[in-house]
């Protein structure tokens, strides 16, 4: 098999009978030089089963499927990147629908440009309502507001990195958040990025059995901050806390929305998990401060 120009590494979890975004996503790639690295968990055969007949009914895609017992995306993830090939690389879910062709036709441009990093727009909707879509264009990352704006929505999806160090970079092995502690990981804001001025992926909100959804899940909210908190001292550059608190705040916007909770009711939901107290009341506090930018982030 040919180095293809983009790996993507996409997750797979307790899935059967919700394949509908990735079949389409599986076919799209197969027309262009892609390399997909489905990475199942196995949770239950039913899934696997339908995965099989999904990828054997596009014979012209170039795949690899990992079966395994990982028990969260992160680790699922770094499987996945052990295969990576090829020039770039990105990491899609499952249960959205990115624009192949566009994601390709940035990380053509991208590579012109001598950029490691691409990033492009990003749409969401709701399930059942992808005709509706809000648009989102990737923001410009030259200055101090330009790298704040995009912290408050990073959505990593959207972007592609190129295939140099950043596959030695590892994901914590967390149900949600733990993109962005890739992304802090990856010190991605202190690379040369290639910023593209078309949406490339659809974030599909409170798609079923999205793990933002699951309340049992919410207790991992203080090891999110914790990891982001180790990783922006480690950092002099960009990646200060500033930014992490911007990044956190993302991950806090996508559990209210997902949850549909109000601004007290998360709050007493991370009541419930974290056992820190200190840590406790300062996300409440944080919260309660900064009410009108989560209702903006989440009215959507």
């Amino acid at each position: 098999m040919s180095k293809p120009l983009l790996t993507v590494v996409i997750p797979v979890t307790r899935m059967a009978g919700k394949l509908w975004n990735l079949k389409l996503t599986l076919a799209a790639a197969a027309d262009e030089d892609v390399l997909v690295i489905l990475v199942h968990d196995i949770a239950d055969s039913e899934t696997s089963d339908q995965l099989i007949k999904v990828v054997t009914a596009i014979p012209q895609l170039k795949f690899i499927l990992e079966e395994n017992h990982f028990g969260n995306p992160g680790d699922a993830r770094n499987a996945g990147l052990k295969y990576v090939s090829g020039g770039w690389f990105a990491f899609w879910d499952s249960d959205d629908l990115p624009n192949v062709r566009e994601f390709t036709s940035m990380i053509a441009r991208a590579s012109e440009n001598g950029a490691d990093v691409a990033i492009g727009g990003i749409e969401t909707c709701y399930f059942g309502f992808e005709n509706e879509t809000r648009g989102f264009p990737a923001p410009s990352v030259d200055s101090r507001n330009s790298v704040f704006n995009l912290a408050q929505m990073p959505a990593f999806t959207r972007m592609a990195f190129r295939n140099l160090d950043l596959t030695s970079v590892n994901f914590p092995p967390l149900s949600m958040g733990e993109d962005l502690i890739f992304l802090a990981r990856s010190k991605f804001l202190d690379r040369k990025t290639y910023v593209h001025s078309k949406s490339v992926y659809l974030y599909v909100l409170n798609f079923p059995g999205q793990l933002t959804g699951d309340p049992s899940k919410l207790k991992q909210v203080s090891k999110i901050w914790k990891y982001l908190h180790e990783e922006s001292k480690k950092t002099a550059g960009t990646m200060q806390s500033y930014i992490t608190f911007q990044i956190f705040k993302n991950q806090l916007a996508a559990l209210k929305t997902s949850h549909r909770l109000t601004l007290p009711g998360i709050g007493w939901s991370l009541f419930r998990f974290i056992k820190s107290p200190i840590l406790t009341v300062a996300i409440i506090m944080y919260i309660l401060k900064n009410q009108n930018l989560l209702e903006r982030k989440t009215e959507h």
